[in-house]
């Protein structure tokens, strides 16, 4: 739409834009997106970060490339690893100013028995076609576990059916190019 062109347009040439005729319900909403989106940022930086540094990720790494998947797809993609213990991330954020509310509504919380949402799995950023992270699809690494990908929870930030994985870096070449290839799971892209 309009309105999203403009803020895109805004964003990518670093213009700051004021709103002039918003309701206080619009400009609340528009504030705690906002925080989400940051929120997410940081989750994001966080998991990509825990991948490369931790010990605990070194079975992650070792998968991934074992897969044939070079460090630099990898950090380009901003894959990730979510550590094990139970609330690293929610606290992280709670030290970081962030209410349990927006942790919860950015989907990175357990709604119910609190703790981190994804524990011990390679994380990828799901993003818009403007590449802000709305949400996260994430693998297992525990064989016994039931569900090999889950993704975030549906929430006021992450709404699946609107997103693709991938298609923020995929939007200039598409242009370029005048067609797009889809793939369904995110090491297939």
């Amino acid at each position: 739409g309009f309105s999203e062109a403009v803020e895109w347009l805004a964003d990518r040439f670093s213009i700051e834009l004021s709103y002039e005729k918003t309701s206080p319900e619009d400009e609340a909403r528009r504030r705690a997106s906002e925080r989400r989106l940051e929120l997410l940022e940081r989750a994001t930086s966080f998991y990509a970060e825990y991948l490369w540094r931790s010990p605990e990720a070194e079975e992650a790494r070792s998968y991934l490339l074992g897969r044939g998947f070079e460090e630099e797809l990898l950090r380009r993609f901003r894959v990730g690893f979510a550590p094990g213990e139970g609330n690293v991330l929610g606290a992280r954020a709670a030290a970081g100013g962030y209410t349990a509310q927006e942790v919860a509504d950015a989907g990175l919380v357990r709604s119910r028995g609190g703790g981190d949402f994804f524990r011990s799995r390679i994380t990828f950023p799901i993003a818009d076609a403007r590449g802000r992270v709305q949400g996260f699809g994430a693998r297992t690494m525990d064989p016994e576990e039931r569900a090999k990908y889950i993704n975030s929870p549906e929430g006021p930030q992450f709404r699946k059916r609107h997103l693709l994985f991938g298609l923020a870096e995929a939007r200039s070449a598409a242009g370029r190019g005048g067609y797009l290839v889809v793939a369904e799971g995110y090491t297939d892209v």
